[in-house]
């Protein structure tokens, strides 16, 4: 695509130089230029595909461990409850063998010898044995489930082994790819006479240390809403995926490297921020956009000084930065992004933020 627009654009920069005057020289100097950007600016394109791909890989990974994490939970519960009804059993039998051998063989046979009658013999002594054959027949069963679990324990172990060695891969390949886009990204700023994002404007370089600056983010959509993280980045649609604990996803992981600006996606007030690190989401924001929607912000490394409950924002303010507190790992930072229509439920924000790249 960046291809042919240079191929159009060539013929008119001729005409223009020749115009104007310019040595050719200095307009070979500027065509070269211009290929150059619209090559990296393809790159660019070619690398944020990738970067989807990997982030799918990895979401997709992610919720397999926590599948099998919370399986593996079960089972070891279910485990331990096991063992300690075989070794209920065991004591009652114990105590059963150690009160028969201290009242000796006549009072087993009391029972049977006073019977009233043959009926009433066979009846006490079918009792007797259905007693003995339940007592070992539920120790028979019990270790028969112990082994059945401790097979499917040692099952599960493998199966987190083969998807967190998934995880590591996916984990290792997005920050690679990030690497590739920063250094591409960098090239084409100085290309652009030191702009800091590609000529669109889609990732321009900002700092958290100033709140009261407004940058441009990934985009913007019609209706005012500005993409949430101003840097490079990837994202899937992971609405409903498993989470540990048996929860379900209720919004969009956007992956980033830590530190990346988090803008304000509307402008509105903060209703509430967490600076310090508690609870599943951690470093964590609430904004009251001035449409009436509340957005939520998790998993910051950090909450732009000047931001608090009560402050006023404006769409793309610079409100913190992409970290991985709360229970996010470590190797994947990223921001979780979650959108409530009229301050109530959680809706899938993935359309909306996609519709602020178009």
């Amino acid at each position: 695509m960046g291809g042919k627009k240079t191929v159009l654009i060539l013929p008119i920069l001729v005409v223009v130089l020749v115009l104007l005057g310019i040595p050719m020289a200095a307009g070979a100097a500027a065509l070269d230029k211009q290929e150059d950007i619209g090559q990296i600016q393809e790159e660019l394109a070619n690398n944020q595909v990738s970067l989807d791909k990997a982030t799918l890989f990895y979401q997709q990974s992610l919720a397999e461990v926590m599948l099998i994490d919370d399986k593996i939970r079960k089972n070891e519960a279910e485990l331990d409850k096991t063992k300690a009804k075989i070794e209920t059993l065991k004591k009652n039998l114990d105590k059963r063998a150690i009160h028969m051998y201290k009242a000796g063989p006549s009072s087993f046979l009391s029972v049977l010898v006073f019977s009233d009658d043959f009926t009433d013999f066979l009846s006490r002594a079918r009792l007797l044995s259905y007693v003995l054959y339940c007592d070992y027949d539920m120790i028979s069963k019990s270790k028969e489930l112990r082994a059945s679990l401790d097979k499917q324990g040692r099952e599960l172990a493998v199966s987190r082994t083969k998807y967190a060695r998934q995880l590591a891969t996916a984990e290792s390949l997005r920050k690679e790819l990030y690497q590739q886009y920063s250094i591409k990204n960098t090239k084409l700023a100085q290309l652009n006479n030191g702009a800091a994002g590609s000529g669109d404007g889609r990732f321009a370089m900002a700092s958290t240390d100033d709140a009261s600056r407004t940058y441009v983010s990934r985009g913007q959509s019609r209706t005012g809403f500005v993409f949430p993280v101003a840097g490079a980045n990837s994202y899937v649609d992971s609405w409903g995926a498993g989470r540990s604990g048996g929860r379900r996803h209720k919004g969009t992981d956007i992956m980033s490297s830590r530190g990346t600006p988090v803008v304000a996606c509307v402008s509105g007030t903060i209703n509430k921020s967490t600076p310090y690190d508690r609870g599943l989401g951690g470093i964590t924001i609430y904004l009251d956009g001035d449409n009436g929607d509340t957005y939520y912000y998790a998993h910051l490394n950090g909450i732009s000084s000047g931001i608090s409950s009560g402050t006023r924002v404006e769409a793309g303010q610079v409100i913190g930065s992409v970290g991985s507190s709360g229970n996010a790992s470590a190797s994947a930072p990223h921001l979780h992004f979650e959108i409530h229509r009229g301050g109530g439920s959680a809706v899938n924000p993935y359309a909306t933020l996609r519709s602020a790249e178009s």
